[in-house]
């Protein structure tokens, strides 16, 4: 089976180390790259095209939308969000499934991305 790449584009610390710790159980999936701001995000992506992308959602989620338009070959897009209002905003944008941050746990998020890429 082929190893699924992933980048992170995530603020929370707390988060960041709780998706971290969740792809590490898994063996097929490797995070290759963890962005800091988002022009390191529209300068190094699409060089990186990676098969999954998680993005924290923050109050300004039309600039994380806008970000979207900028990359090329969108893979699979996650967004945590704490805003339970954007869902559809953001499932109609691009993105493949919305998490609430509210209800994030390592063992919520490991069973999602189990289901979704069926590991």
């Amino acid at each position: 089976m082929k190893k699924l790449s992933a980048v992170l584009f995530i603020k929370n610390k707390k988060i960041n180390e709780l998706i971290d710790e969740c792809f590490n159980q898994f063996h097929s999936i490797e995070i290759i790259d963890n962005y800091k701001d988002r022009v390191e995000v529209i300068e190094r992506f699409n060089q990186r095209n990676p098969d999954i992308f998680v993005i924290e959602i923050d109050e300004d989620y039309v600039q994380s939308i806008d970000l979207l338009s900028q990359i090329n070959n969108a893979p699979f897009l996650i967004a945590i969000s704490s805003d339970v209002l954007i869902t559809q905003k953001l499932l109609d944008s691009g993105f493949s499934d919305v998490i609430y941050s509210d209800l994030l746990t390592m063992e919520y998020f490991c069973k999602k991305i189990s289901k979704i890429f069926k590991l």
